[in-house]
């Protein structure tokens, strides 16, 4: 499995440690705190420690995320709810350590289509 850092770097491959790329800016839709959950939900995409029909999950709190951000939860889940609606973020509520703690997978196929579809889409409307 790549390196966590790998997976941003595949997608946005002009970044540096510690930025948010304007690929990823641009991709959200010009909404900086998607670009940022976005980008950290790439971050953690490769240390996920689930296997077989988990493979893929990795798990963080919306207050974990909150903390790592310094963006407040209900501005997480609206950029989480849009990334589902676009299709490539699937998450699930399961326990860890008796705690109910939220999974995350990110779809890199359908990531991919998305990324093309809003390149196409910015191209077509001349910007």
């Amino acid at each position: 499995m790549a390196r966590s850092k790998d997976y941003i770097k595949q997608f946005f491959p002009r970044v540096s440690t510690g930025r948010i790329p304007l690929e990823a800016i641009r991709v959200c839709g010009g909404n900086i705190y998607r670009a940022i959950i976005l980008c950290q939900l790439l971050f953690w995409a490769g240390k996920g420690k689930c296997r077989g029909s988990n493979q893929g999950l990795f798990y963080k709190s919306y207050a974990d995320l909150e903390i790592e951000t310094t963006i407040n939860q209900r501005t997480i889940k609206r950029a989480c709810a849009w990334m589902k609606a676009q299709g490539f973020l699937e998450t699930k509520v399961k326990k860890v350590k008796g705690v109910r703690t939220t999974h995350w997978r990110l779809d890199f196929i359908k990531f991919r289509v998305f990324m093309k579809e809003s390149q196409t889409n910015e191209d077509s409307n001349g910007l």
